[in-house]
């Protein structure tokens, strides 16, 4: 019964032989070694003899767009779906930003007091922190009073804060540094306009204070003053350029001007400062595969995630990566990995089940789109009615 299900499915649904299967590995081998003229001449010739087969017209679309021919991937797209509208299950493989979702931007941040934790981890490095205290000249009680601010800032406790810098008196030389810490606390907090007036006063009274234009460049970041950002950091960038987080700021701020060449630029400063900078990677990684560098993309994210190899949204990135590029087998491996510590993420349970789906088991694909089935998903409903729910395994 299961194998004539099978069956069933590939013909009714599908519509897939052998021999096209076969034909479809060796273009996915060529795209894979990247021949991709020989996958695309031999694409061009099936389409040719058998120009209603839908799939065979993504596959031929996913090519195209890695050549850079977008009005040929476009058409070939646009084909597929007037023809079967199952086609939406392969044009969803090959969506950035269906499969790779909001994991693509996960360091864009809307405020949310549930998430200022870890957004102020992605502004502030303590260490830096550290660092410009120690190689500041300050008395021994100026000295402890910003190291227990700090304590209080990287710990959320802000009426500490706020109190233990009341003790840094307005002749203080250093009175620039209070301000840029208070201007932290708004920033994370989610006070950008309060924030803003911090930096302004601690720029006031350091005009060389680097960190503090790079924190008033994020602050005018989130507000969406990008040209204000952009002057900002490339203050600080000019005032200190060995600095990579100045750097990946201002890639971060060209991706909002829809400049990729010069995000990728920027990120590539990042990694030419630090090159240890995973995140920089895992940027740039992105703005690759938007390119249709699929190869390139995952060197990068690859190199990310042998640095950071704990980082478990590196590893759902890689996975919608790897389904863009064909490589099912690998996407499965990462989502793997990634549910083994996140079991209720729906999203990336849908796009394991896709990616199972795309290598024709449809037993594993359609246990993990039923457990978003009954969800908030609607596409994961709709995949399983379409896929899964006239199928008895």
């Amino acid at each position: 019964m299961r194998k004539t299900c099978l069956i069933l499915l590939w013909t009714s649904y599908l519509h897939i032989g052998l021999t096209q299967m076969d034909l479809f590995m060796k273009a996915d081998q060529f795209v894979h070694q990247g021949n991709l003229l020989q996958a695309k001449a031999l694409l061009d010739e099936y389409v040719f003899v058998n120009p209603e087969n839908y799939k065979a017209l993504i596959k031929r679309s996913h090519v195209h767009r890695i050549l850079g021919e977008a009005h040929n991937a476009d058409a070939d797209l646009a084909k597929a779906i007037a023809l079967n509208n199952y086609a939406d299950i392969y044009l969803y493989a090959k969506s950035r930003a269906t499969v790779l979702g909001e994991h693509s931007y996960s360091y864009d941040w809307i405020y949310d007091p549930s998430i200022s934790v870890s957004f102020a981890k992605s502004i502030f490095d303590k260490v830096d922190l550290l660092n410009e205290i120690k190689n500041r000249s300050m008395d021994s009680k100026a000295d402890s009073l910003f190291l227990d601010a700090l304590e209080s800032l990287t710990t959320n406790k802000y009426e500490v804060l706020v109190k233990t810098l009341n003790g840094i008196n307005i002749n203080d030389p250093n009175l620039d540094l209070k301000y840029d810490m208070l201007g932290l606390m708004d920033l994370v907090s989610g006070n950008l306009t309060e924030s803003i007036t911090m930096f302004d006063k601690a720029i006031l009274h350091n005009e060389n204070f680097s960190m503090a234009y790079h924190h008033r460049g994020l602050a005018h970041k989130l507000q969406g003053n990008y040209n204000l950002a952009i002057n900002d950091v490339k203050t600080a960038i000019n005032l200190d350029g060995e600095d990579a987080r100045y750097y990946f700021t201002k890639a971060k701020i060209h991706e909002k001007l829809n400049n990729p060449e010069k995000a990728q630029l920027y990120y590539t400063n990042a990694l030419h400062t630090d090159e240890n900078y995973s995140q920089a990677l895992v940027n740039r990684s992105l703005l690759l595969k938007s390119d249709g560098q699929i190869q390139e993309a995952l060197q990068n994210l690859n190199m990310a995630i042998i640095l950071n190899p704990n980082e478990d949204e590196n590893y759902f990135i890689r996975g919608g990566l790897n389904v863009v590029y064909g490589d099912y087998d690998s996407a499965i491996l990462d989502y793997d990995r990634y549910i083994a510590k996140h079991p209720y993420d729906e999203k990336a349970l849908f796009n394991r089940g896709v990616a199972h789906l795309l290598k024709y088991d449809f037993n594993n694909g359609c246990a993990d789109l039923s457990q978003g089935r009954y969800s908030h998903n609607p596409t994961s409903a709709q995949f399983y009615e379409q896929f899964c729910a006239s199928i008895k395994f």
